[in-house]
């Protein structure tokens, strides 16, 4: 019994050092752009948007990579550690040459967060 009783106060006291020393937690001002109706044009135009983030966790938040879902935005992001309780960034640069019609598009921002992928979005109308 006594061996019993043991084990599980030192099991509780591993589990609680673990979750102290805490971890990162990547948080988004804001996730979706809508660029509501935009008129058509044939020319080249590239729109940048920026995505703010706070890491309101406890350790240093790492962005590993950001992930486009098409070849017509492209990705910069804060390469250094964000530390606890500052803020970094997440860039996307969409292009929008010869496109018509609704465009949706999303970024995979993976990273040693909590929730290790987090989907960020573009969307719109082209007439």
């Amino acid at each position: 019994m006594k061996k019993n009783l043991l084990l599980l106060i030192l099991l509780l006291a591993i589990s609680h050092l673990m979750m102290a020393q805490g971890k990162p937690v990547l948080s988004f001002e804001k996730q979706e752009y809508d660029l509501g109706v935009i008129k058509f044009t044939s020319k080249s135009k590239k729109i940048r948007f920026n995505y703010t983030f706070k890491n309101t966790g406890s350790a240093p938040l790492i962005i590993n990579s950001v992930q486009t879902s098409c070849g017509c935005t492209i990705s910069e992001w804060t390469k250094k550690p964000v530390q606890a309780g500052t803020k970094g960034h997440v860039y996307a640069i969409l292009e929008l040459k010869g496109k018509i019609g609704l465009i949706r598009k999303t970024l995979f921002v993976y990273s040693n967060a909590n929730k290790q992928v987090v989907q960020l979005y573009i969307k719109g109308m082209i007439e």
